[in-house]
């Protein structure tokens, strides 16, 4: 059985310069989170940009995680009035940096967490959320198990 990473692990700079030195064409890389209707957002770097990323993390609104499934800001949460739509950081997850040649020949994309600015995970990134929850279960004993049912057309091209 394999077990889930820990929300909490931020990749080493290390690994995005094995990452690029592995793929010296890569000049186009898109960083990737979650909100909290699952849908990825994210912005697209240049490489300099995603080295910065990977040692110092990067600044971006925390609203971001918590619009709604049209993209509006929920302003109930307080984040964007009271709160300022202050930034957050974000930090890379290790192991997620890989080449993403749908994007384009030389590009690439990685998956993103988000921390408060004092380095503590945020309370509403869905990915610490469900870090939370896998850590309760096991306090208990418990291992999640998950089905997933996709359902879609098949159509002829005619």
């Amino acid at each position: 059985m394999t077990h889930a990473q820990s929300s909490h692990q931020i990749a080493s700079l290390a690994e995005a310069e094995a990452f690029f030195a592995a793929h010296p064409d890569v000049d186009a890389v898109d960083i990737i989170f979650t909100n909290m209707c699952g849908v990825p957002r994210g912005k697209r770097l240049r490489r300099h940009e995603v080295l910065a990323v990977y040692k110092d993390g990067r600044f971006l609104p925390g609203s971001a995680v918590i619009v709604d499934i049209t993209g509006r800001d929920t302003e109930e949460t307080g984040l964007v009035w009271e709160d300022g739509d202050a930034d957050r950081h974000i930090r890379p997850i290790p192991g997620t940096l890989v080449p993403a040649p749908w994007a384009g020949p030389k590009a690439a994309q990685f998956l993103t967490g988000f921390y408060e600015l004092d380095g503590t995970p945020n309370d509403l990134d869905p990915r610490h959320v469900l870090g939370r929850v896998l850590d309760r279960l096991a306090g208990h004993g418990l291992t999640p198990d998950v089905a997933v049912e996709l359902e879609f057309y098949l159509v002829d091209a005619k």
